[in-house]
């Protein structure tokens, strides 16, 4: 049986390389097709390889025109004077790639469409930078809007060039003889200096001059595809338990067979790195990440069969998009006559076909989950290897179906090794689980087992029959609790013997505050992310959106009076606030607290509940991010000290050390490095089409960027000790006879009868890993590699950790 299976996951691993080549061939065929080929990543990597000759051609023709000789090619260096060589070479470059067939197939390409396509390519940017310097706000306002929207490029210079008639502003300025000119110059230039095309006379269909690829660069494209093409791995589950980490050799992890190109342990880390990885004890993370693509899972199919069912009725549930496109709507009679209607039906079309858009992807994604569950039912175990990213944190290898997956991709996993409940504890922790899917997660244990026992009707219902009595799809994870129903069907007709197969989930409270809180030991933090024991949850979320309500009435009768009112009547939830509290630690500002504020408001209003106010709605957003961002700094005082540090601290740093890195240590033994380094000054800035780019492809500076560290390291020192904590949490339940981990960054599960003793770790793990002053060492760390000390550490306060053996609902 085992060297059948061993077989089996030989094929698979075939099966995956296939893929993956098919994958990567047809991802630039129809890049080609649809004319972007130069956006592929061979035609990415290729195009920074032409551009630099290119470059260099541009700049001493420029030279030359400035020179002061006559002649149209003068005239033509001077149309692109107020434009940097690099950005000519990279937009012409791209027009090239794009237009001359690669390989040489589909229609010719000729020089007049190349010159013009180049030319017009520059023109373009010239005016969108006008625009951006003479028009700044509203440049800005539209920009962003576009990025928000992800609207693809054409629409963007379609509503740009829209702007400039609004405007009375011309969008073409330059003639088209001379577009012929320069673009023709620049084929020149770029055929001499990179040798990547030629051009021949044809005469059919009449005489004309074509561009074609030589030979070399036809070589070159094959040959950097045929090394990168099994690079981008479509990664599937394993039927047999993935390869064991070790310490001796970090890429020597997850599959078997050489149709999978190994990777390491840490992705995207350097070879120093690793080197310096495998020169440390890091146990604790190998045990961790071992047992977490250890544990074995199966295809719940009756779960399957139930989404599959309710995805396909085209309900709003959970994660899942709608199954189908929205229709167009019917267009009203007075939409011919009335301006105003024509205005309206022609929004809501817009909003209708982005709606369409935005969803595609997420269509693909769900019915990719559902074919990869379809695949892999048939397997009595499946396995997910793991990787870590920079910070420690543990990732499965395979996409769309994996246990840190939506929702829905959740729910269809279930353990393959099904465990009595055993206990009435183990009873309790499960209907927790259901009560928690429901979204009953914001009262004490034994009201969420109250709230299961209340509801046994709807729960059997729905067991009995889920195509029928689709109320599972009311519940705020709608999979989830449709596997709870399964479950606690099982439970009612076979008690305590019944064999559970369900992850059991617990979540942390707001965990960055968690861990700001108990690195400060600070009180009033920890009390409001339940780090101390009490008969109440705290709701750091309602704490913060309650002090904002009180700062809005101290505004009532004053000159903001008439939006504090507005305010009052709208309703400042926990909903509103929770995003903006949730990335306090990770070194959120303002203008994301604005955005976030926003989006909140827009979601209600979208809802159809009233807007109360009068004025312009986003002064009345604003107002209100005001508000939560000055409750969250007196809600979270210590907390935004700290990040403070660590940001200005990583500045000061970036400024005056010679490593090209700041690194730590975590509690567990792992070792972080954060770098974010200053780029070379080959750097081309370019909207494209209204979207902005910046490419850069040379490599980067020895130094570090003082204002990316300052933002990137709080966290990323955060993330770590989530990390950490995670990895400690797995290592102490297996030493207490826990086996079988579900876990995601801050949310981590195990089988019922098990959640007791789990339960005890998690708390456990974290008072150990804070026995250590966790700041000072990173503080330490830093200062080795600096020449003058940094700033003094934030206060502690007087925070009793311990008291989190006893919070019921520090993990709940």
């Amino acid at each position: 049986m085992i060297d059948s299976m061993m077989e089996e996951q030989k094929m698979l691993e075939s099966e995956m390389r296939q893929a993956t080549v098919l994958r990567f061939r047809k991802k630039h065929t129809d890049a080609r097709e649809r004319g972007d080929w130069g956006s592929s990543p061979i035609g990415v990597s290729i195009g920074r390889d032409l551009m630099t000759p290119f470059r260099d051609a541009i700049v001493d023709w420029m030279m030359e025109a400035k020179s002061g000789k006559a002649g149209r090619n003068n005239l033509s260096a001077n149309l692109i004077q107020e434009i940097d060589a690099d950005t000519a070479a990279f937009l012409f470059t791209k027009t090239v790639l794009n237009l001359v067939p690669l390989p040489k197939k589909g229609k010719a390409c000729t020089l007049t469409a190349l010159a013009i396509t180049g030319a017009g390519k520059i023109h373009d940017e010239l005016r969108l930078r006008y625009f951006e310097e003479n028009w700044r706000a509203l440049a800005r306002t539209m920009f962003k809007d576009f990025d928000k929207r992800d609207l693809p490029r054409a629409k963007r210079k379609e509503y740009v060039q829209k702007k400039f008639r609004d405007l009375h502003m011309d969008w073409s300025v330059w003639a088209k003889a001379d577009m012929v000119h320069l673009g023709t110059k620049l084929t020149e230039l770029f055929r001499d200096s990179t040798g990547a095309i030629r051009l021949y006379r044809t005469s059919r269909p009449r005489s004309r001059i074509e561009i074609a690829p030589t030979p070399e660069l036809l070589e070159a494209i094959e040959k950097r595809m045929t090394a990168n093409e099994a690079l981008f791995t479509s990664f599937f589950p394993m039927v047999i338990p993935p390869r064991p980490w070790n310490g001796d050799q970090l890429y020597a992890g997850g599959y078997y067979t050489q149709n999978v190109t190994p990777y390491p342990l840490v992705k995207h880390a350097s070879k120093e790195y690793l080197r310096e990885l495998e020169g440390i004890d890091i146990d604790t993370t190998l045990v961790a990440i071992n047992a977490l693509q250890e544990t074995p899972w199966r295809v719940n199919e009756r779960v399957l069969e139930a989404l599959e069912y309710a995805y396909h009725l085209d309900q709003s549930l959970g994660d899942f998009p709608p199954s189908n496109p929205q229709e167009i709507p019917p267009k009203p009679p007075e939409a011919d006559t009335d301006e105003a209607a024509s205005k309206a039906y022609r929004k809501a079309c817009y909003l209708v076909h982005e709606d369409n858009r935005r969803n595609l992807s997420k269509r693909i994604a769900v019915l990719q989950t559902f074919a990869l569950a379809h695949r892999f039912k048939k397997y009595p175990k499946i396995y997910f290897p793991h990787d870590l990213d920079s910070r420690g944190r543990a990732y499965p290898k395979a996409p769309m179906l994996n246990p840190q997956g939506a929702d829905y991709s959740k729910a269809i996993l279930e353990f393959a090794n099904g465990k009595p409940l055993g206990t009435e504890d183990a009873a309790c922790w499960l209907a927790i689980h259901g009560a928690n899917s429901w979204g009953e997660d914001k009262v004490s244990l034994q009201e969420r087992i109250d709230w299961v026992l209340n509801n046994e009707e709807l729960i059997k219902s729905i067991a009995t029959d889920p195509t029928g009595d689709i109320r599972w799809t009311e519940a705020d994870a709608p999979g989830a609790f449709l596997s709870f129903c399964f479950a606690w069907q099982g439970y009612l007709e076979q008690g305590l013997d019944y064999e559970c197969h369900l992850p059991i989930a617990v979540d942390a409270t707001c965990s960055g505050l968690q861990h700001y809180s108990a690195m400060l030991k600070d009180e009033v933090g920890g009390y409001s992310v339940n780090l101390i024991p009490d008969d109440t949850r705290q709701d750091i979320y309602q704490l913060v959106a309650d002090r904002a309500m009180q700062l809005i009435e101290e505004d009532l009768a004053g000159e903001n009076d008439e939006v504090a009112r507005a305010w009052l009547e709208f309703g400042m939830t926990r909903k509103i606030t929770k995003r903006s509290v949730m990335v306090v630690p990770y070194a959120a500002t303002f203008h994301a607290c604005m955005q976030y504020t926003a989006d909140g408001v827009e979601e209600r209003l979208a809802k159809g509940e009233p807007n109360f106010y009068g004025g312009n709605l986003s002064n009345f957003t604003v107002y209100g991010a005001k508000k939560i961002w000055k409750a969250i700094e007196e809600t979270v005082i210590a907390a935004t000290g700290a990040m403070r540090w660590i940001s200005d601290a990583a500045r000061q740093y970036s400024r005056v050390s010679d490593v090209p890195y700041i690194e730590w240590v975590v509690p567990t033994g792992f070792l972080v490095w954060q770098n974010k380094p200053q780029l070379k000054a080959h750097r081309v800035d370019t909207f494209l089409d209204g979207k902005r780019l910046q490419v850069r492809y040379q490599e980067a500076k020895k130094n570090l960027d003082p204002r990316t560290m300052a933002s990137s390291t709080p966290p990323s020192f955060v993330h770590s000790l989530d990390a950490a904590h995670m990895t400690m949490t797995i290592e102490y339940a297996l030493n207490n006879g826990v086996h079988d981990f579900a876990a995601v960054h801050d949310s981590f599960g195990t089988h019922a009868c098990n959640m007791p003793m789990f339960n005890l770790c998690i708390r456990e793990a974290f008072v150990d890993m804070y026995q250590v002053d966790v700041l000072k060492m990173l503080k330490d760390h830093m200062e080795r590699n600096t020449p003058e000390p940094l700033p003094d550490l934030p206060e502690q306060g007087s925070l009793v950790l311990e008291g989190v053996l006893d919070s019921e609902f520090f993990f709940s």
